[in-house]
């Protein structure tokens, strides 16, 4: 990759958002952060990009620092670990029986409704 220009490496769709940023990144010295959906290869992916102005040591901006990481598969397990996190609350506060979760020296941290009635 080092040497290479985005448009060895993307679409001309991709080139375009990313050149945006760029320019964005060039003419305001502000950093810029990005998550963005990109088709390579004809799979979709999650890309999380960071940008900051480089500058020489009078502050001229003189380029980009760009980090760009492929998310993909984080925000799979984030969209499962919010799945399971709804299941989980949908049973723990639809059960019948009582249920409660207390830390180790018995302090009562969470009680189901049905817990609560029983218990008082």
């Amino acid at each position: 990759m080092i040497g290479k220009k985005y448009r060895e490496l993307f679409s001309a769709e991709i080139v375009a958002e990313i050149e945006e940023e760029d320019h964005k990144t060039l003419t305001t010295g502000q950093p810029t952060r990005r998550e963005q959906i990109w088709t390579i290869h004809h799979v979709q992916k999650i890309f999380h990009s960071t940008r900051s102005a480089y500058r020489d040591v009078h502050g001229n901006i003189i380029g980009i620092l760009s980090v760009i990481h492929e998310i993909s598969e984080f925000k799979q397990v984030e969209e499962a670990l919010r799945t399971s996190e709804t299941n989980f609350r949908s049973l723990f506060e639809s059960m019948t029986q009582g249920v409660v979760h207390q830390d180790a020296e018995g302090r009562i941290l969470n009680a189901n409704a049905a817990a609560e009635q029983i218990l008082g």
